[in-house]
C-alpha cells in the first residue's frame, strides 16, 4: 500500500499512520528513509544556501523526528515496535561538500540514540543504519566531468569507489536493505542506540 505522504507535516505523517493502521490493523516497524540535500554545494561552508539547509533539516530531521512520534506512544502500548532510521555515514564524519547534509545526518543519529534510551524499557528497538558511497542520481551532477574523462558517471562512480572504499567495490540499495530487515528482525531485540556503517570499511567507527 502507498500512501503519498510529505514527512515535514505531522498531520501528513499522521494520517499515514492511520491509513496503515486502518487497512493491517497491525504496525510493527518504522523505517525513516526519507532524505534530500540541496541544490548547492559547500566546501567552503559559506557556498552553502540557507535553502540548502532548511531542506536537509526539515526533510531529514524533522521528518525522521514526525515519523517517530506518530508511533512513539503506539508501540509503547503495544510493548513492541522497531524503528529503524537511515542516517550517513557524512553523519560520523562530516562531507565538507554537503555541511547541511551531515549535520542532519549527525542530528538523527543523536535522536536515535535518545529515543532509543526512552523506549527501550517497553521492549521498542531504535537503531540507526549509516550507509556508504552508493550511486544515485545526485551522481548526474558530475556528467560533464565525467564525460571530460571519457566515462559515464557509472564509470566515474566505481573509480571513486575503488579508489576510496577497502572493500574496492560499490555499494548496493540492497546492502541497506539487508541492514534494515536485520534491525527490523528478532535477530536483532538485544540491539538498540546502535547506528552501524554499511559502507564497505570506510569509516571505522
Amino acid at each position: 500500500m502507498f500512501v503519498k505522504t510529505d514527512v515535514t507535516s505531522q498531520d501528513s505523517v499522521n494520517a499515514m499512520v492511520q491509513a496503515t493502521l486502518n487497512t493491517y490493523t497491525d504496525l510493527d516497524v518504522l523505517v525513516n528513509n526519507a532524505g534530500r540535500t540541496g541544490f548547492h554545494q559547500g566546501n567552503p561552508i559559506i557556498q552553502t544556501d540557507e535553502s540548502d539547509w532548511d531542506m536537509s533539516f526539515k526533510v531529514n530531521l524533522r521528518g525522521t523526528f514526525f515519523c517517530t512520534k506518530a508511533v512513539y506512544n503506539l508501540f509503547k502500548e503495544q510493548w513492541r515496535g522497531k524503528i529503524v532510521n537511515i542516517a550517513s555515514q557524512a553523519g560520523k564524519y562530516g562531507d565538507g561538500s554537503l555541511p547541511n547534509y551531515s549535520a542532519s545526518k549527525a542530528e538523527i543519529i543523536n535522536l536515535t540514540q535518545s529515543t532509543a534510551k526512552e523506549l527501550a524499557p517497553y521492549n521498542v528497538n531504535v537503531n540507526a543504519v549509516c550507509p556508504g558511497y552508493i550511486f544515485t542520481p545526485m551522481w548526474e551532477g558530475l556528467k560533464d566531468y565525467a564525460k571530460s574523462l571519457g566515462m559515464t558517471t557509472h564509470d566515474l562512480f566505481a573509480a571513486y569507489c575503488k579508489k576510496t572504499v577497502p572493500m574496492q567495490r560499490e555499494l548496493y540499495p540492497e546492502d541497506i536493505a539487508n541492514a534494515v530487515l536485520f534491525f527490523a528482525s528478532e535477530a536483532a531485540r538485544n540491539i538498540t542506540s546502535q547506528a552501524i556503517n554499511v559502507d564497505g570499511g570506510t569509516r571505522e567507527h
